[in-house]
């Protein structure tokens, strides 16, 4: 569905930075509406690195432990986006996905589920 050695990558990176600044609850979900926010947001924030992986755009915000998926233009989802992080909280860490998914409910239901 989305690149998954790019979640290896990121998980194995970001294992180590889970002390160095916790995630506050509740600043999990996608706050930008569209895709183009996203992206326009993404780039003017300092330390977002963006590569290219399978055709998607994976931007990788380090310092908050979040990695953005995005779909390429001829995706069936296209244009969708997720948004994976880390949640740092006093009784663990774990994995947050949201999904924002722009195309018809059917074609989002297939490639994300019922996110």
């Amino acid at each position: 569905m989305f690149p998954r050695i790019a979640l290896a990558l990121f998980v194995g990176a970001c294992m180590s930075a889970l002390a160095d600044e916790p995630v506050p609850s509740g600043k999990s979900g996608i706050e930008y509406s569209t895709l183009e926010e996203a992206l326009t947001a993404l780039h003017a924030k300092a330390g977002v690195t963006f590569k290219e992986q399978n055709g998607w755009l994976v931007a990788t915000d380090s310092k908050a432990i979040v990695v953005w998926f995005f779909t390429p233009p001829g995706h069936p989802a296209y244009p969708s986006m997720i948004k994976q992080q880390i949640i740092n909280k006093p009784d663990g860490a774990y994995m947050d996905r949201a999904i924002r998914c722009q195309a018809s409910k059917a074609i989002c239901d297939r490639y994300f589920g019922d996110k």
